[in-house]
């Protein structure tokens, strides 16, 4: 058998608001997205890209409907590795361009980062 890719969860794709504006967009050149979330001890082991950012990477691909041509990144990570494990992103900044000339900025801040 062929492999597999299962991805649960909810995604910002399919809200109605994200359907409703899809088909208005010609040519977008310019998106900006901001994620706050709040405390939540499920995500305290996740980064908040994937906790958050994930969605709204997800629409900007959706609609820029054009090849990523460059990505830069920028995180902020716990101040230190809890339990031998690797640091998790708890604010991050993305840059993305598309070969349409299409930019995107996303910014993603988690709640816990003011915990640790």
């Amino acid at each position: 058998m062929g492999k597999r890719i299962l991805q649960p969860g909810h995604l910002e794709r399919f809200n109605p608001a994200v359907l409703a504006v899809e088909p208005k967009l010609r040519r977008p050149m310019f998106f900006e997205a901001h994620r706050l979330s709040i405390f939540t001890p499920r995500s305290l082991d996740v980064d908040v890209v994937l906790d958050l950012m994930i969605h709204d990477l997800d629409i900007v691909l959706t609609f820029a409907k054009s090849e990523v041509r460059e990505v830069r990144a920028c995180r902020a990570a716990d101040s230190v590795a809890k339990g031998g494990h690797r640091q998790r992103a708890r604010r991050v900044r993305i840059r993305m361009c598309g070969q349409l000339h299409c930019v995107a900025r996303v910014y993603g801040t988690s709640a816990q980062a003011a915990l640790l």
